[in-house]
C-alpha cells in the first residue's frame, strides 16, 4: 500500500527514482486508488508520474503500477491498457524519437490455479494489442527449480501457462539467459516464514 509503519513511501520512491536514476519502475502490492493516484501525480516537488491498476472490488489487495521519472522522460502521449484489474497494466510510453515501448506490470496470483488461470487471461487480453517490449513484475511462480531455495518445482500447469504466453510474445526470461547456471535470490522468507528464496 502507500503506506509503511503510519509513513508515506511516495516520498523515498522520489527519491530513489532521483538517485538512482531510474527511468521507469514496476511496482506490485500497490493499492493506490485513482485519487491517490492523482494527489501523488501533483504533489509538489515529485519527479515521478504513476499510472496505476486497482482491482475495484478488493482495494486492500492487489494493485500494480508503473512509475516514471520525468526528469528522464515525458509523461504525455502515454497509453495504459489495464488487462486484469491490479494485476496486469500494460503501459505504453513515448521513447527514444517518438518510437514508443510497451511495458506490462504484473502482479500475479499466488494460488496455484488462480495462476495459471491469470496468465491464460492475460494472453486472451493480449490478442489484440501490440505485444509489449518487457514484462516485468511478480510472477509468483518460477519456471525452473533452480531459481527457488530450497529447490521446489512450482505448479506445473501455472509455469506451462506461463510459458505459453511468453511464447506467445516471443519473450524470454532475460537474466536466466545471461546467467545460465547462476544462483541469485531477489526475495526471502524469513526463518519464521519457512526460510524459501526465489
Amino acid at each position: 500500500g502507500r503506506w509503511h509503519n503510519g509513513t508515506d513511501k511516495w516520498p523515498h520512491i522520489n527519491q530513489l527514482i532521483k538517485e538512482k536514476k531510474i527511468g521507469v519502475l514496476a511496482l506490485q502490492e500497490t493499492h493506490l486508488t485513482k485519487e491517490d493516484e492523482d494527489v501523488l501525480n501533483t504533489t509538489p516537488g515529485f519527479r515521478i508520474h504513476i499510472i496505476s491498476s486497482i482491482d475495484p472490488a478488493r482495494t486492500n489487495t492487489k494493485g500494480v503500477a508503473i512509475v516514471i521519472n520525468k526528469r528522464l522522460l515525458g509523461t504525455s502521449g502515454i497509453k495504459m491498457h489495464e488487462l486484469v484489474p491490479g494485476r496486469a497494466l500494460l503501459t505504453i510510453i513515448p521513447w527514444h524519437k517518438n518510437t514508443p515501448i510497451r511495458i506490462l506490470a504484473i502482479y500475479a496470483p499466488n494460488d496455484a490455479l488462480a495462476n495459471q488461470q491469470f496468465w491464460e487471461l492475460t494472453k486472451l487480453k493480449l490478442r489484440n494489442l501490440l505485444k509489449p517490449d518487457l514484462m516485468l513484475g511478480d510472477f509468483n511462480v518460477v519456471e525452473d527449480s533452480l531459481d527457488r531455495l530450497p529447490p521446489k518445482t512450482d505448479s506445473a500447469n501455472a509455469s506451462h501457462s506461463l510459458h505459453q504466453l511468453k511464447s506467445h510474445l516471443q519473450m524470454k526470461d532475460g537474466w536466466r539467459h545471461e546467467n545460465l547456471s547462476a544462483l541469485s535470490y531477489t526475495f526471502s522468507q524469513s526463518t519464521y516464514q519457512g526460510g524459501s528464496q526465489s
